[in-house]
């Protein structure tokens, strides 16, 4: 009769499970931060190496978020890229206009206005398109799956109305369970372009964007995905002569945080995460 336990787990056991757990959690953690390292040894390798000013691909820069006008067009894995880069080319030129895109209108009318969920144009369309059987908006098959998305849309501006516009990294220290994702926090931003000329190009996070505007929220962080060489090259010149302004006023998001009290200190590559308020 010494043997019985009613039932619980013996001490031991706790003990082991407990480690295995533990364990777990190190592993994880350890497997984020080889990721950041990779990411941020590869945007070196891709770009960095060949400029002055600093390309960190986890730094965040604070924007308006009506600077945005116009966005890109990419495929689902052009969103997912972690590896930040600089091109040439007219790949700014030609953009459309956001306003004109058809989700950021139907998430416009239906936080702003009031409009109900399944009388805007965009989920009529993403319900066409799961009657039809096919996967969309981050993979709804169902009526049901789309309906718990607009709920998660209207949770998370409820959140964000309530308790202010927070990072990612926030959200983290709070003990989110955002935390378990792989990808980076700063990878789950408002992310941008910059041009030639350092306008911004919205590319990801649209309903974020939207909430912003909607709330009259003054400053939110972004994750700059490509500079145009253009812009980096005009980066690169502020940071040899922190008086060379040129076109661009050093009150720039993307420019700011490059120039110190008396001179700009060169800054080549990524020295970790550093958070940068409005």
């Amino acid at each position: 009769m010494g043997n019985e336990t009613n039932g619980a787990t013996p001490p031991p056991l706790r003990l082991l499970s407990k480690a295995k757990r533990t364990g777990r959690r190190m592993t994880t953690a350890w497997q984020r931060k080889a990721r950041r390292r990779r990411i941020e040894l590869s945007t070196w390798l891709r770009c960095g190496r060949h400029h002055l000013a600093e390309i960190d691909p986890f730094r965040l820069i604070w924007m308006d978020p009506w600077e945005p006008e116009r966005l890109m067009d990419y495929g689902s894995e052009e969103y997912l890229r972690e590896v930040r880069d600089v091109r040439d080319g007219d790949w700014d030129l030609g953009r459309p206009r956001l306003e004109d895109d058809g989700q950021y209108t139907s998430l416009l009318s239906h936080l702003r206005d009031g409009v109900p969920w399944k009388a805007t144009p965009f989920v009529q369309e993403v319900l066409r398109r799961v009657a039809r059987g096919q996967r969309f908006w981050h993979g709804c098959t169902t009526p049901e799956e789309v309906e718990e998305r607009c709920a998660m849309i209207d949770d998370l501006f409820r959140t964000i109305q309530r308790d202010g516009y927070r990072t990612q990294r926030d959200l983290i220290a709070d003990g989110s369970s955002f935390a378990r994702r792989a990808r980076p926090p700063e990878f789950e931003e408002i992310v941008v372009n910059v041009d030639r000329n350092g306008a911004f190009i919205f590319v990801d996070g649209i309903h974020r964007l939207v909430i912003a505007r909607t709330l009259h929220i003054k400053k939110v962080p972004a994750s700059v995905l490509i500079r145009h060489r253009q812009w980096q090259e005009h980066r690169d010149s502020i940071v040899q002569d922190p008086h060379r302004v040129g076109g661009a006023s050093l009150d720039h998001p993307d420019l700011s945080y490059l120039v110190s009290d008396d001179r700009l200190g060169p800054r080549i590559g990524a020295g970790g995460v550093r958070s940068d308020g409005p």
